[in-house]
């Protein structure tokens, strides 16, 4: 089996978050999302049959910043988009998300099928700082 590792450029690489509103982070999560799903296309033009990213691709933080986009739902556009590159390029795909499951903000790994189903959720025991805030 061929397995890629995704590491794509973490969200540090874009500066200090401290001085940003939330609505920008956003935006800054979303390049990162957006740089995860073109490594993931080009696994798969190379042969890869698993991908894994790193964790908490859709949140941006940084350290020291407690702020967090925690807003996605199993429902959200971000796993819809890594649920269709596992259908797309038939591939499984390991996915680390930060997600609100029943109300709770959690640190997953979430495991897609080449089908793009759902086929495991990993609730982290390791938490970003302040994660436990919430």
């Amino acid at each position: 089996m061929k397995i890629a590792v995704i590491q794509q450029y973490p969200t540090h690489a874009f500066g200090d978050s401290r001085g940003i509103d939330v609505c920008e982070l956003k935006k800054k999560s979303g390049k990162v999302v957006d740089r995860c799903i073109e490594l993931i296309d080009e696994a798969a033009s190379k042969g890869a049959e698993l991908c894994v990213t790193i964790e908490t691709v859709n949140a941006y933080l940084s350290l020291g910043d407690t702020r967090f986009t925690y807003d996605e739902t199993l429902e959200g556009e971000t796993v819809k988009r890594f649920a269709d590159a596992a259908k797309k390029h038939k591939m499984y795909i390991v996915a680390g998300l930060a997600l609100v499951i029943d109300g709770r903000p959690y640190n997953c790994a979430v495991l897609f099928n080449s089908k793009g189903e759902i086929v495991g959720i990993h609730k982290k025991v390791h938490l970003p700082a302040g994660e436990e805030l919430h």
